[in-house]
């Protein structure tokens, strides 16, 4: 398995009008990552057209989509960031597809924590849990239901074999996105000026081997990335044209966001032999 992490502007939203249609991109970019299991997703400062309250706005979005919705109310207060919440799609990763019942014992669910001793695992009441070293005081948390007796605790863990959604990080540039979250294997820099995908498809399949870590960056609806990071950090990149021969004047970033991470899973899967062939859309 690779991991992929993704890299925005906070000037992605610059061209939306109002709140709807800002809350409307950041779902179907949220969308996107989690359908290719998109580890982190980075949102760096674009100095020129950036804006500080969009970011933010990207990030309390993107917590609040990447959240289970069954506890979406215990971890968010009402503000108007959230004011059309109702019309982003539904994620519908493992991890929000749980039922109101336990499945299972040891079934791994995302909980909120209230006051260190309880977790909300969206069963009506919430756990008692079950503390380790560096357990979650408040707040949301990933937990192990186990039965103890004839009833269940819940108990927290650090990690988890199913894929639980993106981490949102916001940071001050690009370049500390790679000192934050590298080192990578490969680091990819999409633009229309790219060399074509085809041709260093070779080298695509070797970097996003088995346990690879891949960063891949896009940038704004007014420029891309080659006017927004400095000469320093662009030749750090690998500067690809995901959408060869592309016959539109741009491409928005959540639909290069969808091209992109095709790609870069097809190169995985490939690299490792086929694994997961079948398991798609449904």
């Amino acid at each position: 398995m690779i991991d992929i992490d993704v890299a925005l502007p906070d000037s992605l939203l610059t061209e939306r009008p109002d709140l709807l249609s800002k809350t409307e991109k950041v779902g179907a970019v949220a969308r996107a990552c989690a359908m290719f299991a998109v580890r982190r997703i980075f949102i760096f400062r674009d100095r020129m057209d950036g804006s500080p309250s969009d970011g933010a706005l990207m990030q309390d979005l993107l917590n609040y989509i990447r959240t289970a919705p069954y506890l979406r109310r215990r971890a968010y207060r009402l503000s108007k960031e959230y004011s059309y919440v109702g019309r982003l799609p539904p994620l519908n990763i493992p991890l929000h597809q749980v039922k109101p019942e336990i499945a299972g014992d040891g079934e791994i669910r995302e909980a909120y924590i209230i006051n260190g001793s309880m977790a909300d695992v969206g069963l009506g009441e919430p756990l008692p849990l079950v503390r380790g070293e560096g357990a979650t005081s408040n707040g949301l948390a990933l937990v192990r239901v186990n039965r103890k007796g004839g009833s269940f605790v819940a108990r927290e863990v650090t990690s988890s074999p199913i894929y639980r959604g993106y981490e949102v990080r916001t940071v001050d540039g690009l370049d500390k996105v790679m000192s934050g979250g590298g080192p990578y294997d490969l680091m990819i820099a999409t633009s229309r000026y790219g060399r074509p995908v085809s041709s260093e498809w070779n080298g695509l399949l070797k970097a996003a081997r088995d346990g690879a870590r891949l960063l891949v960056a896009f940038g704004s609806p007014r420029r891309g990335l080659q006017g927004i990071i400095g000469k320093e950090v662009r030749e750090r990149f690998t500067w690809l044209c995901t959408i060869e021969d592309q016959k539109v004047k741009t491409v928005r970033t959540e639909e290069a966001l969808l091209a992109t991470l095709s790609m870069v899973r097809l190169a995985a899967n490939i690299s490792a032999g086929g694994e997961g062939h079948g398991k798609g859309h449904g």
